[in-house]
Order: C-alpha cells, then structure tokens, then sequence
C-alpha cells in the first residue's frame, strides 16, 4: 500500500469515526436529558403525593394533558406561567400561599372546573422538597388560541391575609412557584416549568 492510498484509507476511517459521533452524541446526550427531567418529575410527583389530601391514580401534564414521562416541548414550557398573583397570603397548614392566582398553559385540556373545588401545589420557599397543597375555587376557565387561562381563588377565610414576603420569618414560609393542581376526580397536572426542569433543558440545548 502505497501513501496515497494510506491517506485516502486514513480519511475514510476518520469520515466513518466523525459520522458515528455525529450520530451517536446527540442521542447520548438526548437520553441524559430524558433521564435527568424524569429524575425531577419523579421529585415533582413525590413532591405532591406528600401533600394531597386526595389520592392521586392519574398524572398528565398542566394545559397539554400529555404523558409526564416525555420531556416537556418548547410550547408546553413557553406559555406555561402565572399571569397574576395577589399579594397578599394567607396562611394555610402553617404555609402561606396566594389569595387568588392566575395561570395561563398551553394546550386544550382543561375540563369544565368552574365553580369545583382544587388543589393547587406549591413548593415552598424555592426547597423542592418542601410543598403545600392548598383548596381553590375555579372561579373562571377560558381557552383561546390554543392557549387555556384559568383563576383560582383561596377557599377559605382571608381576613388575615398579609404580605408575608416582607418579613423574613413568614418569607420563608411561603409559596415560591406552582408545582401543580390536584383534581378531586384524582388526577394531577404538573407544571411543566419547574424552575429545574427549565434551567435543566435550556442549558443543555
């Protein structure tokens, strides 16, 4: 064999090497996501089992209803969020969580709740393994662009609802984001953007 036709075997072998790379990292690399958002939607759903006060058979995720096992899409992420938060907390099962909350999600999934009683899940103080699970009325459901708004107001007394973010005692007590909603027909949707599962997908884009 002769130099050139080493060189030529040469590149050959190293064209072969790159394109199994090519292929195989972004699954690599694919499949440690999926294992590490499952990891944080199992810590999602212990996180709720701990505080219900209903037993949960059926899990899908807020807005979509899809399956929780797949990883969340771009969308599901996106749209998901609060779009208004009272102020004022009330405290509840030595928590403090929102008088009132608004969420928008993507998706089309939302059954007719108005006017039934939820659970809204909450992790405190930004510790993943602490949450609250406190009642809610649906006070409104809309779904419009493919995009679903709902209000949820506390079900209960709120005549000593306070700001409890001013003082540290009480900040650190209190609700942080929203984990979920739990549904007396024993179904829970998840949020699909727990702060980790966010931060998670979006460095390892």
């Amino acid at each position: 064999m002769d130099v050139l036709e080493k060189i030529i075997v040469g590149l050959g072998i190293a064209l072969v090497l790159v394109i199994a790379i090519g292929v195989i990292l972004p699954f690599i690399k694919g499949k440690q996501i999926t294992n590490s958002t499952s990891k944080i939607l199992t810590m999602e759903v212990k996180a709720i089992e701990s505080s219900s006060p209903i037993a949960i058979e059926h899990w899908a995720v807020f807005g979509s209803g899809a399956n929780i096992t797949e990883k969340p899409t771009y969308e599901e992420q996106a749209y998901f969020g609060l779009t208004g938060t009272s102020s004022l907390n009330v405290l509840y099962d030595n928590y403090y969580v929102p008088i009132y909350v608004n969420v928008q999600a993507f998706g089309n999934y939302a059954p007719n709740l108005i006017g039934q009683k939820v659970y809204l899940n909450f992790v405190i103080n930004n510790n993943a393994s602490i949450s609250a699970s406190a009642p809610y009325i649906v006070k409104s459901e809309v779904i419009k662009n493919n995009i679903e708004y709902w209000n949820f107001t506390f079900d209960g007394s709120t005549n000593n609802a306070i700001n409890s973010m001013l003082n540290e005692t009480t900040a650190n007590i209190t609700e942080s984001y929203l984990n979920g909603i739990i549904l007396t027909n024993h179904t829970a949707l998840l949020s699909p953007k727990n702060p980790a599962i966010y931060d998670l997908l979006h460095k390892s884009a």
